[in-house]
Parts: C-alpha cells; sequence; structure tokens
C-alpha cells in the first residue's frame, strides 16, 4: 500500500553473536543476511538504541545511509535533579546495588569481593534489584544479612533502589561481555550522579561512559 515504516533496532543484529543462527541452523546466515539488507532497502528510516550498529550499518548500507539515525535510550529528569525519594538502608548502611540481573557467576564474585572488605567498609550491603541471581544462597552465606534481594520491581519503585544507592555497579558475565549491546541502565546510572563501577562492559558500554 506504498505506506512508508520505520524498523527501529533496539539492539544489533547480525554483527551481535547473541542474534546469529548457530549450530545446525547456520545454513540460513545468508537468508539472515538477505533480510537485513531487505530492511534497509525497503524501510523509510531505521532507528537504532545502539550507536555501535548504526556507525555499522552507515557502512555496510550506504544506500541508506541518510535514512540511518541513532535514538539511544533515555532517563527521567526527575533522576538528574534529584527528585525522587529515595529508598535508603536501615541504620545508615552504606548501599552497594545492582539495578537488573547480573549474571549468577558474576554476582558470586561481587559478593565475595564485598566480603573481603574491613575496617569502616564492613558494614557494606550487597542489594540486587529486580531478578536476583540464582545463587542467592551461596551470597547469603558470605554475607549474611548483608545481603537484599528486592525481587522484580515496577520501574518508579527500581528508580527510587537507585536513587539511594551510594555506589552502583553495572555487572555483565564474560559470556554477555562478548555482544554488542548496550546496558540502558547506565543511562540512569549517569543521570543519578552516584559512583559507578562497571565489570565487564561491552565495547558500546565503554563509549557510551567515555
Amino acid at each position: 500500500m506504498s505506506i512508508p515504516w520505520v524498523a527501529d533496532f533496539r539492539d544489533p543484529y547480525l554483527i551481535d553473536t547473541r542474534f546469529q543462527p548457530r549450530g545446525l541452523t547456520r545454513f540460513r546466515l545468508s537468508a539472515h543476511r538477505r533480510f537485513e539488507r531487505a530492511i534497509f532497502t525497503q524501510s523509510a528510516m531505521t532507528v537504532h538504541a545502539i550507536p555501535v550498529y548504526a556507525r555499522w550499518a552507515r557502512m555496510a548500507y550506504p544506500f541508506a545511509r541518510d535514512r540511518t539515525r541513532i535514538l539511544t535510550n533515555g532517563y527521567s529528569p526527575e533522576l538528574e535533579q534529584a527528585l525522587i525519594e529515595p529508598v535508603l538502608s536501615p541504620g545508615g548502611r552504606k548501599s552497594i546495588r545492582v539495578i537488573g540481573w547480573p549474571g549468577d557467576a558474576a554476582a558470586i564474585d561481587l559478593a565475595s569481593a564485598i566480603s573481603t572488605l574491613g575496617g569502616d567498609h564492613r558494614d557494606v550491603e550487597l542489594r540486587f534489584v529486580g531478578r536476583p541471581p540464582t545463587t542467592l544462597k551461596q551470597i547469603e552465606h558470605l554475607l549474611g544479612d548483608r545481603v537484599v534481594a528486592t525481587g522484580r520491581l515496577g520501574h518508579d519503585l527500581a528508580l527510587r533502589q537507585l536513587a539511594g544507592a551510594d555506589v552502583l555497579i553495572c555487572l555483565l558475565d564474560l559470556e554477555r561481555a562478548k555482544s554488542k549491546r548496550l546496558s540502558s541502565k547506565l543511562f540512569e546510572y549517569l543521570a543519578a550522579g552516584k559512583p559507578i563501577i562497571i565489570v565487564n562492559p561491552t565495547r558500546p558500554d565503554r563509549q557510551l561512559v567515555r
């Protein structure tokens, strides 16, 4: 019907190993490549949440360069303006918080590091906001009552948890760090103005923070 349409890439496609056909389906790779090219050929515009994919697409499909746009995730301006009521740890305990699922093995490594803190830093909690790691029992063995798991929360409640952190951790396991994903939580981390530690960042993560 000649109606213009826009392709919105929330993640990269074939340049990311997560979305390439694997195993016995590898023979379909050429079909995937034709499909990707068709999207850039036929769409009125492509919008990319991850800049590295947009930059790659402009080189791979130069005929669509002028129709390729970057539109990253944003953040709640209330975070930057410190208007969100923070959820603080009881008793004034310092809180290191991870927003989102960190990966099971990576969460254990983080808990082990926190368990070695001494002196004035001994009374520090580790808080997982969102889906908890399946290794939570092991982490509780390491940290006792100094680990908190909120479970899944609505975005407004998660922002209150984020605002109450003393340190924010963006944590990926080594396998996920190989991908071309962009940790969208970093936009809100940066807006909150909190100290941030990024462990095993992806290439887009490094580019964003730099």
